[in-house]
């Protein structure tokens, strides 16, 4: 957008200012004087110059006069409508740009500006629908099929929009606006390797492409490597240092190079009287620009009606990661002190890795030994666990997503525990979310002072909202309802679960947040107890 005055321009004479205040108010009343006593073309005309010219309050003024005197005008309906989008008002522009299609049905730019329009109004069908009456009719309409692309995106249409973008370059290798686009795409699809390779073909061709060079600093950002996007990001602020995208690129990569401290205070309390007070910190920071090495210092309280014990933990350990796999090792040492029973230690450890075979399926592996400590019954127990976990996830189109996980773990005490999960959602506008989830598990025997059952089951529907207020607030809440069943054999009962979180985001990195949760799903508690809430104040801050 272009504006008729540079107000980057410093005059530093007085009279000089008074001077060009001065034709300034000239130009403005001449304008308006032009206006009302103009005949209508001459209306189109100004407002046509005033349009080229950047001046859109001016522009508006004009055609809005040619509205007023002739409603049916395509020129003028067009043009307030797109300047109505500008403004979000997006129902009002359709209805304008409606009337320039009804006055001119034959010319595709209308029809092109209310599709894009439909799209930025998140109504993707509707936009994509009137995309392909104009391809229709034009197939060689580059507008058409470059918004077409870009809506099916937005509707997270991903493959498809892939494809499209394609098909363009296809017809013309050298289109880059194309190829730029096409890049996006596979960043947006976490293909970060191909995205990157895009955007330097991009840059190959033409090195000044501002557009490729700040989507690559942005790959590099999504993959892992701060160090590499804050370099191509510096780059682009060199030559344009205003660059709003460049800028927040660069200001979120120099965060993530910061160590950063995360702390939780954290209380929970189940319908047996057990209660929970837990402490964590972790600091953590880059190695390398691949590896984030983190240190992490806990203390749990546990607590009945007849005993308590306390758990000092303290853990090392480190991330590695690239385009597709994560890898993540740790060790360390539990200290345990029950209040009825000598203190004791037992050594910790986990190692899990991830990896994203395409951009819809990702699969992880886990294996973790830890103490068996989560009441201070089990405390005095000195149980362990050593769990084998694997899980994965799978991306379908229309923004359904499935998950599921399967789970071995083995108590020191001879038992063992088979378990298993699914999860199906649907993202769904305004930032809400709905779905199944079943959860299913089984001992091979009732353990002593833990919850144990031959087996145990849950189906639930369940949904969430997520809203973010002024780009600093975030606000969730989650719940399901469904049916459980606590022993084979036993009659079904109720199952329920409520959480929220409100956070505030005071920087990149600094945050602090509170959130808590209520179910009566038995599976939540160690004892298998009726009633479970939790609450907790997490924080982060960069060092």
């Amino acid at each position: 957008m272009v504006y008729p005055f540079n107000n980057k321009v410093k005059m530093t004479e007085k009279s000089e200012r008074s001077d060009k205040s001065a034709c300034s108010d000239f130009y403005v009343l001449s304008v308006l004087f032009a206006l009302f006593t103009a005949p209508l073309q001459a209306q189109i005309r100004l407002a046509d110059s005033a349009w080229a010219a950047g001046d859109f309050h001016t522009a508006r003024i004009a055609y809005e006069r040619t509205l007023a005197e002739n409603p049916g005008s395509a020129r003028a309906n067009y043009r307030i409508g797109i300047l109505l989008s500008w403004d979000g008002q997006f129902d009002s522009s359709l209805v304008m740009l409606g009337r320039a299609r009804v006055a001119e049905p034959a010319e595709p730019a209308f029809a092109i500006e209310q599709a894009r329009v439909l799209a930025w109004a998140a109504r993707y069908d509707a936009s994509l629908s009137l995309y392909d009456s104009v391809l229709a009719r034009h197939p060689d309409n580059r507008d058409a099929a470059m918004g077409r692309a870009l809506t099916l995106a937005w509707d997270n249409r991903l493959a498809e929009a892939d494809s499209a973008y394609g098909t363009l370059i296809a017809a013309n290798p050298d289109d880059l606006a194309a190829r730029t686009a096409q890049a996006q795409v596979s960043a947006w699809r976490g293909q970060y390797d191909i995205a990157i390779a895009r955007y330097q073909a991009v840059l190959d061709r033409n090195p000044d492409d501002v557009d490729a060079r700040v989507g690559l600093a942005q790959a590099w950002l999504w993959d892992g490597r701060p160090l590499t996007a804050r370099a191509e990001a510096d780059v682009v602020l060199a030559k344009h240092p205003d660059n709003t995208a460049a800028v927040k690129i660069r200001r979120t990569a120099q965060a993530a190079l910061r160590p950063a401290l995360d702390l939780t205070l954290g209380w929970s309390l189940d319908s047996d009287k057990n209660t929970n007070w837990w402490q964590v910190a972790t600091v953590r920071g880059l190695l390398t620009e691949q590896l984030t090495g983190f240190v992490t210092a806990g203390l749990l309280e546990a607590s009945d009606p007849t005993q308590s014990g306390f758990r000092t933990a303290i853990t090392a350990g480190a991330t590695w990661s690239d385009s597709r796999t994560q890898v993540t090792a740790a060790m360390g040492l539990d200290f345990l002190s029950p209040s009825d029973t000598g203190s004791y230690s037992i050594a910790t450890g986990r190692v899990s890795s991830s990896r994203r075979f395409t951009p819809a399926i990702r699969a992880g592996i886990g294996l973790a030994w830890e103490p068996f400590e989560g009441t201070a019954f089990l405390m005095r127990e000195r149980l362990t666990l050593l769990s084998l976990d694997a899980d994965g996830d799978f991306a379908l189109p229309r923004r359904i997503s499935l998950g599921g996980g399967a789970g071995l773990t083995s108590v020191s005490d001879g038992n063992r525990r088979l378990s298993a999960i699914a999860v199906a959602m649907r993202q769904l506008p305004a930032g809400f979310a709905a779905g199944l989830a079943g959860r299913i598990l089984g001992y091979r025997f009732a353990g002593v002072g833990y919850f144990s059952p031959d087996l145990y089951w849950y189906l639930e529907t369940r949904g969430s909202w997520t809203r973010q207020f002024q780009g600093r607030w975030e606000a969730r809440v989650s719940a399901g309802v469904g049916v459980q069943q606590i022993e084979a054999g036993s009659s079904l009962q109720g199952e329920w679960h409520l959480e929220g979180r409100i956070a505030r985001q005071f920087r990149l990195v600094d945050e602090v947040a509170l959130s808590g949760g209520l179910t009566n799903s038995a599976a939540s508690s160690t004892t298998g107890a009726y009633r479970y809430y939790t609450a907790a104040l997490t924080g982060r801050i960069g060092l």
